[in-house]
């Protein structure tokens, strides 16, 4: 007898006998499990997300940190975070992610402080300025996906609490 029940929303399955939902995903290769301990599905379906992200979360310091209700102050927190989510993603190759990876080491590369900066730090007048410098070195392409991917970081630290869309609205300075 089958245990496990598919759902129409990916990486959620039911056990058929406790009626309770799991996220389940596929992690470096490892398929990982996480009950989201209801037997609802609207319920599951809100909590599916944060637990896929939770399966494929890095290092068990900084997770403790998030899980204790702090928010993500430094933007690098913000871009491991980010890596998390891209390789909690299935629906992504191993290619694309590894990608993502490189795109995000070569903006922390080539804007040496970043990293430690807390978001509401990094105005827009400094994102200017490390795309003039960075734009010459690299193709079109990837200078785009780095500014992409330098938005979706800002994009998660809004959404994670870190940071508020006015405080970034407030970043730019007049002159």
């Amino acid at each position: 007898m089958q245990n496990w029940g598919k759902t129409k929303v990916q990486c959620l399955v039911r056990n058929t006998h406790s009626g309770i939902y799991y996220a389940r995903a596929r992690v470096n290769g490892k398929l990982l499990w996480k009950t989201l301990e209801t037997d609802s599905l609207t319920v599951a379906k809100a909590r599916s997300p944060k637990a896929l992200v939770e399966l494929g979360r890095g290092s068990a310091k900084s997770a403790a940190t998030r899980s204790a209700g702090h928010p993500i102050l430094s933007f690098g927190d913000a871009s491991t975070l980010h890596l998390a989510n891209i390789q909690a993603r299935v629906d992504l190759k191993p290619a694309t992610k590894h990608y993502w990876k490189q795109v995000v080491a070569a903006l922390l590369a080539s804007w040496p402080d970043l990293a430690e900066r807390k978001l509401t730090k990094v105005t827009e007048i400094d994102a200017r300025d490390w795309a003039a410098a960075y734009h010459p070195q690299v193709s079109a392409t990837r200078f785009n996906n780095t500014v992409d991917c330098l938005r979706a970081i800002f994009a998660l630290g809004i959404k994670e609490g870190g940071m508020t869309q006015s405080a970034r609205g407030r970043q730019r300075r007049t002159e």
